[in-house]
């Protein structure tokens, strides 16, 4: 069965080796690119972006304070999504809940950290 990657889904993707969590932060495009925004572990005297703090349990992925990393966030190709699924690169997770997903759509758009592409392609396609 292919992946199919839509608004509120999550998938566990290597960033520099290392799994970590990201949304799907809406249903694919007309030219068939989802946007996903990284969720990274807040570390005691390294800067991050406040925008957007989750707290253990938020999501099960999450088990430890984190924020959303609204500097990396971009779009990829539905079809490079569902490959690198198929391929075991890629892990499936839960969905993220509806309420913690908008506080992470409304920090995307508060972020002074969001570039302006990306707030271009949120604002198209209704995030």
């Amino acid at each position: 069965m292919v992946y199919a990657p839509h608004a509120r889904s999550c998938i566990s993707i290597p960033f520099n080796e290392i799994p970590h969590l990201f949304v799907v932060m809406n249903d694919p495009c007309p030219d068939g690119h989802c946007l996903l925004v990284m969720v990274s572990s807040v570390k005691p005297n390294r800067k991050h972006d406040p925008s957007c703090i989750l707290d253990d349990g938020d999501h099960p992925y999450i088990d430890h304070e984190s924020y959303a990393v609204y500097r990396l966030a971009d779009t990829m190709l539905v079809s490079h999504i569902s490959k690198m699924v198929d391929l075991k690169y890629y892990e499936p997770r839960v969905d993220m809940d509806a309420a913690i997903f908008e506080k992470i759509s409304a920090g995307l758009f508060a972020s002074d950290e969001t570039r302006n592409r990306v707030i271009k392609y949120a604002n198209a396609v209704g995030v």
